[in-house]
């Protein structure tokens, strides 16, 4: 072999090895290797993205995150891109303030000098509004007509709950359709006193709760109302006692969980009285102890009388007790004496020492002309129809009589008992009027002689004049008239009292 061709050949296989050499050390010339990983921390308005450059490719990843759409399933750069920062390795970002309840498409994206290569697309979907969380506690303090509800807001579903309260029903199931008794807003434990319920009723109670999502419920819980009873009440025993008069007295203990609307008494003169009987009211509505008096009762009678009440419920009887009116007697009545008599009047009265222990309704005198112990079936004069204060004593003058005639007088009272009279007296009436003697002229006096003067008579005054008024049954009531006598029916005259009603 030539020293020629021995040059050829190492020329030609330095060429191969040089070639091969070339071929193992390729440079990369394409954009960075990418991957899109799953979203995560997804909430109302967040999410987290996730993405990793696995190769930077040809030159350094310069540039490197997210592009995202609510719209476009296959997302670029031309839709929201967010950045998170340069080079290889895994890298993430936080999106806020999103939509709720919106899907989003994104990719994770890498750029280097050759371009930008984006991994697969994924997607998440932001939370929803949830609806409050709402518990309805026990009911308590249950009354007749009220009941204390409570309720609990423990979550408010990712929005603030405006209105929150309770809603009820006599069915299952009640909503804000219903009746709904609205307590607040917010979260925590409220508590509502519910009134005007109406007695022995089954209710059904859920607490309720209001947000941007919607209206929420929570258990169902029931209660019942207490019924109304019949009022509690006590007849007690009788206390002062009359002749005609007695005070009753009873208790309401309980008023049976309502207002009573009337109490009293019930009383007859038979057992077993009812409402039937005669009744007396009291004053007041309240419980407690009352007492009511009786009074023109008959003396010396039995009653028999109950304590009554009355509610929404129904009326109730205490039990019955009696009591005895005491014995009474008539007046203790006198006859005065008489004086100024003339030919048609004479002045004259009565005396009363007692009423005999019931109160006197009517006194005055009897007269008559011809029954020595006149009584009201004759003649009588009406003085009055009280007397307070014992012993009384009153005259007056009776009129109307006829002249020279005998008449005899009683005094009379009359109360519940009966009527009493006192004594029976007489009188004349004048037959005339007494005539005054003629005035005496005294003879003549002739000076010098000595003086002789006969002495005059007494001259009597002049009789007053008298103005007669015409009374019933045909009696006269006369009375000095001195120019200022104001009636006939008692008034005072003179500084005396005269008249009175005469029947």
């Amino acid at each position: 072999m030539t020293i020629k061709t021995s040059t050829f050949l190492l020329f030609n296989l330095l060429l191969i090895f040089s070639c091969k050499k070339e071929e193992s050390i390729i440079v990369k010339e394409n954009p960075p290797t990418v991957i899109t990983k799953i979203a995560s921390d997804v909430t109302l308005k967040n999410a987290t993205l996730n993405g990793e450059v696995t190769d930077e490719g040809f030159s350094a990843t310069s540039d490197r995150g997210f592009v995202f759409s609510d719209k476009n399933t296959n997302p670029s750069v031309s839709d929201t891109k967010v950045q998170s920062g340069y080079g290889k390795g895994v890298y993430s970002i936080v999106l806020d303030k999103l939509p709720v309840n919106t899907k989003y498409y994104f990719k994770a994206y890498a750029t280097n000098t050759k371009g930008t290569s984006y991994g697969e697309v994924q997607n998440f979907t932001t939370a929803d509004y949830k609806l409050p969380t709402i518990i309805t506690d026990v009911p308590k303090n249950i009354t007749y007509t009220t009941v204390q509800l409570t309720g609990t807001v423990s979550d408010d579903g990712g929005t603030g709950v405006t209105e929150r309260g309770f809603v009820l029903n006599t069915s299952p199931n009640p909503t804000v359709a219903n009746t709904k008794i609205a307590n607040g807003n917010g979260l925590g434990v409220y508590t509502t006193i519910v009134s005007q319920l109406k007695e022995e009723t089954i209710y059904f109670v859920r607490a309720y709760a209001i947000n941007g999502k919607g209206t929420s419920y929570g258990n169902e819980v029931s209660f019942k109302t207490l019924a109304y009873l019949s009022p509690t009440i006590i007849t007690g025993a009788s206390s002062s006692i009359g002749t005609d008069i007695a005070t009753l007295n009873g208790e309401v203990t309980n008023s049976g969980g309502t207002d009573i609307t009337e109490k009293g008494f019930l009383f007859g003169t038979n057992p077993n009285v009812g409402f039937s009987d005669r009744k007396v009211i009291s004053s007041s509505t309240e419980v407690g102890k009352y007492a009511i008096v009786l009074t023109n009762l008959k003396p010396n009678t039995k009653y028999y009388f109950r304590a009554y009440s009355i509610n929404v419920k129904g009326s109730t009887l205490g039990e019955e007790n009696s009591f005895s009116t005491l014995q009474g007697y008539t007046p203790t009545v006198s006859t005065n004496n008489f004086d100024r008599i003339t030919e048609t009047s004479v002045h004259t009265g009565l005396g009363i020492d007692n009423d005999g222990g019931s109160p006197i309704t009517e006194y005055g005198i009897c007269i008559s002309a011809t029954n020595q112990n006149p009584s009201i079936s004759d003649r009588k004069v009406v003085f009055g129809n009280s007397v307070n204060k014992f012993p009384f004593g009153l005259m007056q003058v009776v009129a109307g009589l006829t002249r020279s005639t005998k008449y005899f007088v009683r005094g009379y009272a009359i109360n519940a008992i009966g009527i009493a009279y006192g004594q029976s007296d007489s009188f004349f009436t004048l037959s005339s009027t007494p005539v005054s003697p003629a005035p005496v002229t005294p003879a003549p006096v002739t000076p010098p002689s000595t003086p002789n003067p006969s002495t005059p008579a007494p001259i009597t005054p002049p009789t007053p004049a008298i103005e007669a008024t015409t009374l019933k049954n045909g009696l006269l009531a006369f009375y000095p008239f001195n120019g200022n006598a104001n009636d006939v029916t008692g008034n005072q005259h003179n500084g005396a009292n005269y008249g009175g009603s005469m029947t």
